[in-house]
Order: C-alpha cells, then structure tokens, then sequence
C-alpha cells in the first residue's frame, strides 16, 4: 500500500470521527437542554398540583367540607382573578386573603385564557384529585 492511500484512509477515518463528535455535539445542545426543561416543567406542575391539593385540604379542614364548586367530573380550574370562570372551576375561596394559596398557579406551558391548566374532580365519597393534564410524557396527578 502506498502512503497517498494510507494518507487518504488515515484522512477520512479522522473526518468520520469529527463528524460523530459534531453530531454528538449537537445533540447535546438541542436535545439534551430540551428534555431537562421538559423536567424541570414537569417539576413545577408536580409542585402545582401538590399545592393546590394541599389548600384544598386545609380549607376542607377549616370548613368540614370541601369546596363546593369542586365537580364530580374533571374540569379546569379557573384563574386567580379571571374575568370570566364559566365551564371552570372557581376555587377563589382559596386565595381570598391569601389564606390557602396567594394565586392558583398557572401551568408552565401556559393555558387557556382564564383557566390555570391544571384539573380537579371529587369523587362521592370526598376524594379530590388534582391534575396537571399538560404535563409532558408522564402522568402528574395526586389525589387525597
């Protein structure tokens, strides 16, 4: 073998390997930063959840009873100050004075105009469970 050819071999084995290290590079920064925002959101909507059950839990304990507005069936709970709660979940008696939760908190992705993205429901026998149905490639939810 002659030395162009082993030049030319030796050439393109290390152009291959660049090329990997580019790509790998790459996929560091554009999906690797991605999946650990993904987390991180997921983080805060568990956080979300856990906070508005938990006010929910103590406002049933202050008042023996769970907020009334709370459905049978799963619906989106309104925001903090909304203009307009029709078809949501109106759970201001829980920021009222900021004695339970300050504001309901919003999902991080966002959500509708005056829902907060996040749902709840309670069962006959007083379950509440609360869900953050944005959530992205798990299930967030937690129910007392």
């Amino acid at each position: 073998m002659d030395s162009a050819t082993t030049n030319s071999r030796l050439y393109r084995s290390v152009a291959y390997a660049l090329s990997g290290l580019v790509f790998i590079g790459l996929l560091a920064v554009f999906v690797l930063p991605n999946s650990s925002a993904i987390e991180m959101r997921n983080k805060e909507r568990q956080v979300a959840v856990q906070a508005i059950l938990d006010a929910v839990y103590r406002y049933s304990l202050d008042t023996g009873t769970a907020p009334i507005s709370i459905p049978l069936a799963s619906a989106e709970i309104c925001r903090t100050n909304a203009s307009d709660c029709r078809g949501l979940v109106d759970l201001g008696m829980l920021t009222r004075d900021s004695q339970y939760l300050r504001e309901i908190p919003v999902d991080p992705k966002g959500a509708s105009a005056n829902g907060t993205g996040y749902w709840i429901e309670k069962t006959l026998a007083g379950k509440v469970t609360v869900e953050a149905q944005g959530a992205e490639g798990t299930t967030i939810r937690v129910g007392r």
